[in-house]
């Protein structure tokens, strides 16, 4: 099920543990969903960072060290989760959210959609 709303990148389920990172320290967390542009998490247990607040989102493919890393801002909270705002990622992580993205979407002209809507974020700010 893919949960699209007013929002300009459509968000997918998915349920995987990732690490969540405020300087030199982690935490373990749970992927609620994720889009190009954004991710939905479970909020850690003594989580300290504000909202503003930069943080690095981790989350492993398989065992062999395929994962995505995720720069992100903490840009709200809500029932026990943070909300995330993917600021950058390196080409490798950006290849395979893009991959998982429209794997799960379905739907090519959606995927382009949602591409075109990241890059015009880019080119704006």
């Amino acid at each position: 099920m893919v949960t699209e709303d007013r929002r300009d990148f459509t968000r997918i389920p998915f349920q995987r543990t990732a690490s969540l990172c405020l300087g030199s320290q982690c935490w373990a967390t749970e992927v609620q969903d994720l889009s190009l542009k954004g991710a939905l998490v479970t909020r850690p247990g003594h989580w300290p960072a504000r909202i503003g607040e930069y943080c690095q989102l981790t989350l492993a493919l398989d065992d062999v060290g395929d994962d995505i890393r995720l720069s992100c801002t903490l840009v709200g909270t809500s029932e026990g989760r943070l909300h995330l705002l993917v600021n950058e990622m390196d080409v490798e992580s950006a290849s395979r959210l893009r991959r998982l993205v429209e794997l799960n979407l379905g739907n090519p002209e959606l995927l382009e959609r949602n591409l075109g809507n990241l890059i015009d974020s880019q080119l704006h700010h």
